[in-house]
């Protein structure tokens, strides 16, 4: 008969967003994972997956197949110890200005290694593979991105001198329109313009 795997996760991992984040501590055991005579047969396999942000890992590890690398969902084969020793060094980082709560799904599967889980007789097979499938939460701090001011222009004519009956017109325009900064809906920011001058706006600010 066939034992399933069984993963280990670690607590809710915190961070901040933009921020890579080390996630150590995820193993897979699996008691008769090791019992295929064959030893090239003993591979198990391991698909982490996040909603919002990328995983990878920071070693290449002899003996395990990685695809997925940098991508939402990234799968590992290889034996057991191996696989291990990838999952040590797995990287998250969240989608650009990503903050807030992430899950990170571990589903392990044994390949049918190893023994006779679907009652045919044959152990070892497609039809025998067991899996276990847990999560863990990923808690990404906000952090205050700076505002990205654009260049503005406007048009003033100078009004006429005593000989001379063209009214003055001064420059209008909200100066600030064309300004963008993606947090300031998320973090309570409010935009102002922090100084002017006769060549144009010197620069903006974002501020409580």
């Amino acid at each position: 008969q066939n034992d399933a795997p069984v993963n280990s996760l670690p607590g809710t991992q915190n961070a901040q967003e933009d921020v890579p984040l080390s996630i150590g501590g995820i193993r897979v055991s699996d008691v008769d994972a090791n019992r295929d005579p064959n030893a090239a047969d003993r591979n198990l396999s391991v698909t982490l997956s996040v909603l919002n942000g990328t995983l990878s890992l920071g070693v290449t590890v002899p003996g395990v197949t990685v695809t997925g690398t940098n991508t939402t969902t990234l799968t590992l084969t290889g034996n057991l110890a191996n696989l291990n020793t990838a999952l040590a060094s797995l990287r998250y980082l969240g989608n650009l200005n990503f903050n807030g709560t992430d899950t990170l799904t571990v589903v392990s599967n044994d390949q049918g290694n190893y023994g006779d889980a679907n009652g045919d007789g044959l152990p070892g097979t497609a039809g025998d593979a067991l899996t276990d499938t847990d999560t863990l939460q990923i808690i990404l701090a906000a952090v205050n991105d700076s505002p990205v001011a654009v260049d503005d222009t406007a048009i003033a004519v100078e009004a006429g001198g005593t000989n001379n009956s063209v009214n003055g017109v001064d420059p209008r325009g909200n100066l600030l329109v064309n300004d963008t900064d993606v947090d300031i809906a998320t973090n309570a920011d409010r935009s102002g313009l922090a100084k002017a001058f006769g060549g144009g706006l010197e620069h903006g600010f974002i501020g409580q």
